[in-house]
């Protein structure tokens, strides 16, 4: 699978063998800049993670949302509030993820 995303708050998920769209995901203004991507193992979710702390997960079948998470920010000093999220993977089988953010903080949610 392979996805795409374009100005107007749409992303794609393409079918590689196939060359067709699989989904449509619709993206929230602050989420026009995906920095990483992850498919699953099934290939049935897709977790994106993007600047201002937020990751989230779609099922690349529908297109739909299914959660969305924010990374830690540091509340303290000169340290900047904001955060990009650099990394993003599966965890425990599927049942969990993992993010690390630009401000040295990460972390592990379940997934619901």
């Amino acid at each position: 699978q392979l996805l795409t995303a374009d100005e107007n708050r749409n992303a794609y998920v393409w079918s590689l063998e196939t060359g067709k769209q699989r989904s449509q995901l619709s993206l929230k203004r602050n989420e026009l800049i995906i920095v990483e991507a992850r498919f699953s193992a099934s290939g049935k979710e897709i977790l994106v993670g993007f600047p201002g702390r937020k990751l989230g997960l779609w099922s690349t079948i529908s297109g739909q949302r299914l959660q969305t998470w924010a990374t830690p920010s540091r509340k303290h000093g000169w340290v900047p509030q904001g955060s990009t999220v650099y990394a993003v993977a599966f965890a425990n089988n599927e049942s969990a993820i993992v993010a690390q953010s630009s401000n040295g903080l990460g972390g592990k949610w379940k997934i619901l």
